[in-house]
């Protein structure tokens, strides 16, 4: 079917996700037979016979991949010939590209570290201890398995561009302090990345420093203008009230109230009716009334929960089409 063409209007919710399902599974199946063709090319040496110096040229080449792709798809592919059963495994979803190159670089390391082979057996079982995990997650399971060492970094290496590329290792605790900040100011660094994070929360904290001793210094003056500036700004503050009043009558949440949400509820309670799946995102998340404020929705705790930005919107969209 070309999809190009296809009206997807013609179709309810619930089809398109069946079929969508069914694509990603088709894919996943695509997936590892692609793989045994490249394991099958590699042991065959077939990209020596059509010219190429390796089969890492030979997938970008004629593939067509990147080269981060390609490494996944080599490291895969080799992995796969050792341990046939990976195909089920990556068919089924339980493992994917990542964790398998995850799997093949740690066991580089070990060999290199120990000057031994891992064989088969080993490798069977650690793939068996990934299985529906996060990459995140599969990284520490392999680095305790396989009893890595804790590498301590930290180093500058200057670039000739003028850049630096910096290297450094946290403890559990520093990170888990700066992952905290880097969700709190994902509004602003929505792609989450840690060198525009650390550079904001930097300049954050220069300009803090910088305003408060530019107060300091300007004190003096401005207590002077204070009484002028005061009776100004009552007057302008009255109009702008009175406006606001005319078109939004809302209490902001006290701040105590909305410390007590955060650490409540810690993420995106959005919650699926059908699946019952949560969100649990920790990003860009805000304060939602379950009874909305225009339905006399009040500031009382267990009138709030967290939602992130995404589903605060599709929230809203969803009682704006009454639905």
């Amino acid at each position: 079917m070309d999809l190009s063409q296809f009206n997807f209007t013609r179709i309810s919710n619930s089809e398109l996700l069946t079929r969508f399902g069914k694509l990603v599974r088709t894919e996943r199946k695509i997936t590892h037979l692609i793989l045994q063709h490249i394991a099958e090319i590699d042991s065959r040496k077939l990209h020596l016979d059509e010219g190429y110096p390796s089969l890492y040229e030979f997938l970008m080449e004629v593939g067509g991949y990147t080269s981060s792709s390609a490494l996944r798809r080599m490291s895969s592919a080799r992995l796969l010939r050792d341990v046939p059963e990976v195909a089920f495994k990556i068919e089924s979803g339980a493992l994917n590209l990542s964790q398998l190159t995850q799997v093949q670089q740690a066991i580089n390391t070990v060999q290199k570290l120990e000057s031994r082979q891992v064989n088969a057996d080993e490798k069977r079982e650690l793939l068996a201890l990934i299985e529906n995990t996060t990459q995140d997650q599969s990284e520490i399971i392999l680095s305790q398995k396989l009893n890595l060492p804790v590498v301590h970094e930290e180093k500058e290496k200057h670039n000739a561009d003028g850049s630096v590329t910096l290297t450094i290792t946290y403890n559990v605790e520093e990170i888990a302090v700066l992952r905290q900040a880097r969700d709190l100011i994902s509004h602003t660094i929505p792609d989450g990345k840690w060198s525009k994070a650390l550079a904001h929360l930097a300049q954050k904290e220069i300009k803090r420093r910088t305003h408060v001793n530019s107060r300091n210094l300007n004190f003096a003056e401005k207590s002077s203008k204070g009484n002028i500036q005061k009776e100004n700004e009552s007057a302008g503050n009255s109009n702008r009230n009175a406006e606001s009043n005319k078109s939004y009558n809302r209490k902001a949440i006290p701040q105590a109230i909305k410390k007590i949400v955060l650490n409540r509820d810690k993420c995106c309670q959005y919650k699926n009716k059908r699946t019952g799946k949560i969100c649990g995102s920790r990003r860009f998340i805000q304060m939602d009334h379950r009874q909305s404020v225009w339905a006399d929705g009040s500031n009382e705790l267990g009138n709030l929960k967290v939602l992130c930005a995404q589903h605060n919107q599709h929230k809203y969209r969803l009682e704006r089409d009454g639905r």
